[in-house]
């Protein structure tokens, strides 16, 4: 059976790319422009593994990433992506209780050997 992922991502074409490229690599996607999208599909679909962009409108990958580790009490390894080289947020992204943080752009190859790590 297919993992199941869930890309929390606010670019639309970026989301597409990533959810057609781990499609293809035999992951189950699921796709929501941000966090407050993601919360409905946490719940029902329960994911695998999540993906999430740290700056997104309405909803910030910070911000879900807090209310995922704290209120929803929810284990679910996250791998976090920015553009961001700011120490500062990439130290909040874990403090916030992000798994693997990667950097955009990210290739291919290091996102699905990111992914095999973690199960």
């Amino acid at each position: 059976m297919a993992k199941k992922i869930l890309i929390v991502e606010d670019d639309a074409i970026l989301r597409k790319i990533l959810a057609l490229g781990l499609t293809t690599a035999g992951y189950e996607t699921l796709t929501a422009a941000n966090g407050e999208e993601a919360i409905p599909l946490v719940q029902q679909e329960k994911p695998d593994i999540i993906m999430a962009d740290l700056h997104m409108p309405v909803m910030d990958g910070l911000r879900f990433l807090r209310w995922l580790r704290g209120e929803a009490a929810i284990t679910t390894p996250v791998v976090v992506f920015t553009g961001s080289v700011q120490a500062d947020i990439l130290r909040e992204a874990k403090e916030a209780g992000a798994t693997i943080i990667l950097r955009k752009p990210v290739k291919t190859a290091k996102l699905l050997e990111t992914l095999v790590t973690l199960g």
